[in-house]
């Protein structure tokens, strides 16, 4: 299993893996971190409107709600998702690196939680959100990031790329455009995509349409210039994750 072979601070370490049965009837089941306060968010299924947990809220916030945290920043909300997806760009560009080389294949909101561990005052040990599930992720040959075809069979529609469609399976760009889909959700608590469309039409709404972003919510303009490049449709002109935490404040640790 490829995620018990990593080891970053933001992402959920897998101890053992076993089953409860012959492995073509028995259940998997993994022995991973515990994210101690759940996952970031909470999924309305019935609207596909996201909200933060109120218990990572209240904890983020003790971190965040300073007026030198991320001045840039033009809420609390927007704060907190800086907080949060600061380390999931961290926990991303650890995977895309050149001697790890895997792609997630299934980066959403409902994948990242929020731990919080002892462990001394050190930065790498204190409170911190987590990429989980590796079910769809998959190792990259070296030499072939590039031209590597990820297999369709995988992701959630949603946050899906639009070269999926085209079978431009190139692998790093899929995880960048899903973590900029993840952002609008919570900071903006919806899809930038139709929400209640079927599956084609909302296929044919990521591959045609521009994102679009509810009124009424305030943001930076550090956050729009991060999402237009996290979200560029070409994936040959989307920028790399590390490039992304190079050139934007918004998603520095």
């Amino acid at each position: 299993m490829l995620a018990g072979t990593l080891n970053h601070p933001n992402i959920s370490r897998t101890f053992m893996c076993y089953c409860d049965g012959d492995n073509s009837t028995g259940k998997l089941y993994a022995v991973m971190d515990l994210g101690t306060l759940g996952g970031v968010v909470k999924c309305d299924e019935s609207t596909m409107t996201f909200s933060l947990s109120p218990a990572v809220e209240k904890c983020v916030t003790t971190h965040v709600d300073k007026a030198s945290y991320a001045p840039f920043c033009k809420s609390l909300k927007e704060k907190i998702a800086q907080f949060i997806f600061a380390d999931v760009a961290a926990g991303l560009a650890y995977l895309h690196h050149p001697a790890i080389r895997i792609v997630n294949r299934d980066i959403k909101p409902e994948n990242i939680v929020f731990a919080t561990l002892e462990g001394g005052t050190s930065e790498k040990w204190r409170d911190r959100a987590l990429i989980v599930d590796f079910t769809t992720a998959e190792k990259i040959p070296e030499g072939k990031e590039e031209t590597f075809k990820v297999c369709r069979d995988g992701g959630t529609p949603a946050f899906e790329a639009p070269e999926c469609l085209t079978g431009d399976h190139r692998p790093m760009p899929l995880d960048v455009w899903a973590l900029g889909v993840s952002i609008v959700c919570v900071v903006y608590g919806k899809l930038p995509f139709p929400a209640d469309a079927s599956v084609a039409e909302l296929e044919n709404a990521i591959s045609t349409l521009e994102p679009a972003y509810p009124e009424g919510i305030e943001v930076s303009g550090e956050l729009k210039a991060v999402l237009a490049d996290l979200l560029e449709k070409d994936p040959s002109k989307r920028i790399t994750i590390q490039e992304a935490i190079d050139k934007h404040d918004w998603l520095k640790v």
